[in-house]
């Protein structure tokens, strides 16, 4: 059994999901961080698959060498995790970046000895009144 400390502590390391360069910086890195089903709804409202995720973040990381979270000190906040079944995990947070607010909410299947992975990703542009 997990324990959710852990998990949080592991899945908050890699948050924003594919901007830390230690974890993922080349298309085989986001094939293990990933769910051969993984899919995302971007901030746009688009649907991408995994496969043109990969392509995308392989393009992008040979491009630029400094990830812009980085350079525009992006912040996680009200990071919370879940377990909604055994070995399945709902995450939200809040991201400051990319000159928006954007809420985020993933599901990540696995566990800390054998591995965990994304297997979705949505990020929801936060309108201000």
């Amino acid at each position: 059994m997990n324990n959710l400390e852990e998990v949080k502590k592991y899945i908050l390391s890699r948050e924003p999901i594919f901007h830390h360069r230690e974890y993922t910086n080349s298309r085989e890195d986001v094939e293990n961080e990933t769910t051969e089903d993984y899919f995302e709804i971007s901030a746009s409202g688009c649907y991408f698959s995994r496969d043109f995720v990969l392509d995308y973040l392989e393009k992008r990381y040979k491009e630029s060498p400094i990830d812009d979270m980085i350079k525009d000190n992006w912040q996680v906040q009200d990071f919370q995790i879940k377990e909604i079944a055994p070995e399945l995990y709902l995450v939200n947070y809040t991201l400051y970046g990319q000159n928006r607010v954007t809420k985020r909410g993933e599901i990540w299947k696995g566990n800390i000895n054998d591995g965990l992975k994304i297997m979705y990703h949505q990020g929801t542009v936060v309108v201000s009144n």
